[in-house]
């Protein structure tokens, strides 16, 4: 019986490959009894949660709580090993924490893992995304095939030196990069 279930939020903006990592991620041994929340797409194991309206970091903050409560019976007969909630491209990952800390129910059940943010070589910037990446514990810079990420890696380095940085191409990462990280 799970004490506390692991949570690993995926963030990045989007056409970064959040959801392709997810899945290349989901089809690992290692993420066997992962429930997935996704903000905006599908969802997989044990329930097909699907959220369209509004976002996790903002307007859906008492879904997210719900839901989490709700596979709660189900963490704690490990049928459920460890959630990943992936965000939409625009969602603040700080803010997701924070909802889990604030609910005394979640808080006691689920603890935040890592802020995994997923970063395309090919993209620029914006604000939203550096403060994805102030917030990341891992992060992923894939479609590394299209264009350098020699550049765009020192960047996110000064942004944030402490989290690891890997490249990547078609979200190809090892779980355990992912997982374990705090």
């Amino acid at each position: 019986m799970a004490d506390v279930t692991p949570v690993t939020v995926l963030t990045g903006w989007s056409g970064a490959g959040k959801t392709t990592l997810l899945n290349h991620l989901l089809r690992q041994p290692e993420f066997a009894g992962t429930a997935v929340l996704a903000d905006g797409g599908a969802g997989t194991f044990p329930l097909p949660v699907r959220l369209n309206a509004g976002c996790l970091c903002c307007s859906r903050r008492e879904e997210l709580v719900r839901i989490l409560r709700l596979w709660l019976p189900r963490a704690r007969r490990d049928e459920i090993g460890r959630v990943v909630i992936e965000t939409t491209g625009d969602a603040d990952p700080a803010a997701i924490q924070e909802t889990l800390a604030r609910d005394i129910v979640t808080a006691s059940a689920y603890r935040v893992d890592g802020i995994v943010t997923v970063v395309a070589a090919t993209g620029g910037l914006t604000a939203l995304a550096e403060r994805q990446i102030a917030a990341a514990d891992r992060i992923v810079v894939n479609k590394s095939d299209l264009a350098d990420p020699g550049p765009l890696c020192a960047r996110l380095h000064a942004i944030n030196p402490h989290a690891a940085v890997i490249t990547t191409s078609q979200g190809v990462v090892a779980a355990g990069f992912i997982l374990a990280v705090r």
